[in-house]
């Protein structure tokens, strides 16, 4: 894996620079989402900026020509974009991947222990690359609304196409708020059981009913 800590410091720097409009909108950082290659290496980033008011603005950050981050777009890619967490993926071959929407629920369930990652958000399924998951276990845990829902049916015909093996939280069964997600799953897990909610919780959670849906579970 590269060493990719000063070029994120260039990133940061750059960021701050390329969204002076947003934070003197009121608009403050809550996230810089790292879109790597299988080695590790930052191909772009994803923005996140949360306003008081509930507002989020969220942006691909990129190289241009020259190889400066100034761009607020995607570098091109011709076979598609990659998966959040490629490099995790790539050196993981035999763990079962949790696939979520969004780069903070992705993000949430990496600390744990897991394998997790996503296309982006709610539409983002028809533009990534899912080669890398060919022939793998995947556990898909839809957000709690009808776009979530929806990603999930998107996921799961790419994943068919790739020959994974997809297996689906059942997430009427998780108290989950209207478009709740993992993030919040985690949150009520703590509050409720006085304790953080570990990678063995989140592998023993229930699966939708389906022939294709077996236990959940690391290799």
């Amino acid at each position: 894996m590269g060493d990719c800590t000063s070029e994120l410091d260039t990133i940061k720097q750059a960021a701050k620079t390329i969204t002076e409009k947003q934070r003197n909108q009121g608009y403050q950082y809550n996230g810089l989402y790292q879109y790597t290659d299988t080695d590790g290496n930052i191909l772009y980033v994803r923005l996140r900026m949360d306003n008081t008011n509930g507002d989020k603005w969220i942006r691909p950050h990129s190289r241009d020509e020259a190889g400066n981050w100034t761009q607020l777009k995607e570098p091109p890619f011709t076979e598609g974009k990659p998966l959040y967490h490629l490099h995790l993926i790539a050196n993981n071959p035999d763990k079962t991947v949790f696939l979520v929407e969004g780069e903070k629920c992705a993000d949430a369930l990496t600390k744990l222990g897991l394998i997790a990652t996503t296309s982006g958000g709610a539409t983002s399924a028809k533009d990534a690359n899912w080669q890398i998951l060919a022939g793998r276990e995947v556990a898909i845990w839809p957000d709690n609304d009808q776009a979530g829902l929806q990603y999930a049916s998107d996921v799961v015909a790419k994943l068919t196409s790739v020959n994974a093996t997809v297996k689906q939280i059942d997430i009427d069964q998780l108290n989950l708020p209207a478009k709740g997600d993992c993030v919040d799953w985690l949150q009520q897990f703590d509050k409720f059981n006085g304790r953080n909610a570990m990678k063995a919780d989140i592998e023993a959670l229930p699966l939708k009913a389906d022939e294709h849906n077996q236990a959940v579970s690391e290799c």
